[in-house]
């Protein structure tokens, strides 16, 4: 009885480990949303989009849920 729980618990902790491990964004959205930040900062300064643009895009980037 023992030696078949334990080995269920093994399954299922092998099956976390690699859920996490193939889809490691769920749940970092303030992560994507700081990278998403830094990639506005980086494409203004390289002067690739004007302020009006970057403060729109900085803004959105802000507000969506998900970032």
């Amino acid at each position: 009885m023992f030696v078949g729980g334990l080995f269920w618990i093994v399954v299922l902790v092998a099956l976390v480990v690699l859920v996490v491990r193939v889809l490691p964004g769920l749940g970092a959205g303030a992560p994507r949303a700081g990278r998403a930040e830094a990639i506005l900062k980086e494409r203004y300064a390289r002067g690739e989009i004007d302020r009006e643009t970057y403060e729109r895009m900085l803004t959105d980037v802000r507000r969506s849920p998900g970032g």
